[in-house]
């Protein structure tokens, strides 16, 4: 996958359609010079916005390959193109998380919104507590994720963590990575 290609075709025209969404998944982590491989670029994306996204991608050579009410997956026959996941942002928090973004140059040319690393660690929650043999990865990039904020020297919103860790029931999880960072 081209992610310099993907971001000049699909990036440049969400930002010209006022598109609302933040960037998720292995490529935010490498935004944040987290290093982890990725193949695919990963979107939460407001509901509202989804029908303009969906004629932006299928402009730029993608096909809708999955919908559901939470979930659009996207996928090109162009390797260069790879595939795009989107989660829709229709709930309170989700909504919310678009609200927190935090802004990151990519290829010297792109300004794009990146969920918070708070709100990125709500979302391994909640992917831990839907299939349990993600744990091990998405804890540690919880962990490298606290570890992000205390480098940059950014505070952790503990609050908002806990929030994440109590609506999925994963206090557990929660306190390991208290003790480790704070």
């Amino acid at each position: 996958m081209d992610f310099e290609l993907v971001f000049e075709k699909v990036i440049t025209k969400f930002k010209e359609e006022n598109i609302r969404y933040g960037l998720i998944g292995g490529f935010a982590l490498g935004v944040m010079g987290i290093l982890r491989a990725t193949m695919d670029i990963d979107f939460l994306l407001l509901v509202d916005d989804l029908e303009k996204a969906d004629n932006i991608l299928t402009a730029s050579m993608y096909k809708c390959l999955h919908k559901t009410e939470n979930l659009s997956q996207y996928s090109s026959d162009l390797k260069v193109l790879g595939s795009i996941d989107i989660i829709h942002a229709s709930r309170r928090l989700s909504r919310e998380m678009l609200a927190r973004v935090d802004f990151f140059n990519v290829f010297d040319k792109y300004s794009i919104p990146v969920l918070s690393a708070e709100d990125l660690i709500g979302l391994k929650v909640q992917a831990i507590t839907n299939d349990a043999s993600r744990e091990a990865i998405d804890f540690h990039d919880m962990r490298l994720l606290l570890e992000y904020r205390k480098r940059t020297e950014i505070e952790i919103d503990w609050e908002l963590l806990a929030e994440y860790f109590v609506l999925f029931e994963r206090r557990d999880l929660l306190n390991v990575l208290k003790k480790e960072f704070t």
